[in-house]
């Protein structure tokens, strides 16, 4: 790092570590002129309920803005009324074990913020957490921007593997084999980028083998509204179960060490708004802290859209037709992978599919190869490597559907010239 960039120590070392993640060519120098604006298919964004999203967004806006909303919140910890509408729709869609209240829950500027604010307050400088691969890539960022916490990787043969119980003793042994401290494991539940959910029987094991390991348990959600039907599932895909509907005491784990986060991002749509929160039922220090630290951190109106989306009429409507259209564009992105005797993890919840577009790399050079190539056809995926896929797991892209169904069919035509040239 550049002495003269002013930064201090420790910002100058994450910067450090962090700055090749960012060093992209410009993506009008690598689309030829024929795709010069790119098709986005490697983001995690929903827009299948954007246009009606809107409407509710700014009738809310219209009815109920005023100057109260140009102030600062009424309570050191944020928004009273805004805790209170999160509690009671928890109540409605996570299916609790213990009823919540608006103190189990604290607000900050979305999901991953919460994360940064969660390894903040649970780690040390040094520490660091277990995650399933793979993993959303920005885990890596969030978890060492500020905590400066490592995610150790947690490997397992089959990528599947993760959703049954030999996922315990892959996590025992990745706690085994580190000299640094872990203080917990971190889940995403439904999986970002497998699409799945996690089996209830598998979430109970992770909560006794923390529990054995005086670890913090970590439940990111973020997709727990993004489910659909998938022909991929002969019988019913296993549903979600959120780590709060768990009598974790009843199994001899610690409520005060199992976390959930959550936001409006990715089922409502609303990855811009920033607004995401941490429930934690049993931890009122915890939750104090994350509170006061991110109160003055969100907006007013994204405050005020959560709080009007979250108690809207609509909503059980809203969230039955985004099922249905996630479930035409799964379908019609699966098809065109079948077709081609593209092989891909099957999914019933989330934005995305993992498909192996390059079956025969053997080199992440090649992976990246194909990436760039099909870039190059005006189409951008989320390359294997980022994700923390395994040696012997290269060639997989994550692959978004959840976008508009035209822009969707462009997007795989241009996949398809991608990898015919590739």
């Amino acid at each position: 790092m550049n002495p003269s960039s002013g930064l201090s120590t420790h910002a100058g070392s994450t910067i450090a570590q962090l700055l090749p993640a960012f060093n992209f060519p410009k993506l009008d120098k690598d689309c030829n002129e024929s795709a010069s604006i790119p098709i986005d298919m490697s983001v995690g964004e929903n827009s299948v309920l954007a246009d009606e999203i809107v409407s509710i967004c700014k009738t809310g806006v219209q009815s109920s803005f005023a100057t109260d909303h140009l102030a600062y919140p009424k309570s050191p910890l944020g928004d009273p009324e805004l805790l209170e509408v999160l509690a009671t729709f928890f109540d409605a869609y996570f299916r609790p074990n213990k009823k919540l209240a608006s103190s189990h829950v604290a607000v900050a500027a979305g999901a991953s913020a919460c994360l940064n604010d969660l390894m903040y307050s649970i780690c040390e400088p040094g520490d660091a957490v277990l995650v399933p691969g793979p993993y959303w890539n920005g885990f890596d960022f969030h978890f060492n921007i500020r905590a400066q916490v490592t995610p150790i990787t947690v490997s397992l043969p089959r990528l599947e593997d993760q959703f049954t119980t030999e996922l315990i003793s892959a996590l025992d042994n990745a706690y085994e084999s580190t000299s640094q401290t872990v203080r917990a494991v971190v889940l995403t539940n439904p999986h970002n980028p497998l699409g799945q959910c996690y089996p209830k029987e598998v979430l109970e094991a992770c909560v006794v083998f923390c529990a054995s390991r005086n670890l913090h348990l970590i439940s990111d959600e973020v997709y727990a509204l993004s489910t659909f039907s998938s022909t991929d599932f002969p019988s019913n895909p296993i549903p979600f179960t959120s780590i709060l509907s768990l009598d974790v005491a009843a199994m001899g784990g610690d409520p005060s060490r199992v976390h959930m986060i959550w936001s409006i991002s990715k089922g409502l749509c609303c990855n811009g708004l920033r607004l995401g929160c941490t429930v934690s039922q049993n931890n009122q220090p915890l939750i104090l802290h994350l509170g006061i630290s991110a109160s003055l951190n969100f907006s007013s109106v994204s405050s005020l859209i959560t709080k009007t989306l979250l108690t809207s009429p609509r909503l059980p409507e809203l969230l039955t037709l985004s099922s249905l259209r996630l479930g035409r564009l799964y379908m019609i992105l699966t098809v065109f992978l079948k077709t081609r005797g593209i092989e891909y993890i099957p999914a019933s919840t989330g934005l995305f599919v993992f498909a192996r577009l390059a079956p025969n790399a053997t080199k992440w050079e090649e992976e990246a190869a194909m990436v760039r190539r099909l870039k190059e056809a005006g189409v951008l995926v989320g390359p294997g490597k980022i994700y923390h896929t395994a040696e012997g797991d290269k060639g997989w892209v994550r692959l978004t559907f959840a976008l508009r169904e035209d822009i969707l069919q462009q997007g795989l035509q241009r996949l398809q010239r991608g990898l015919e040239d590739f």
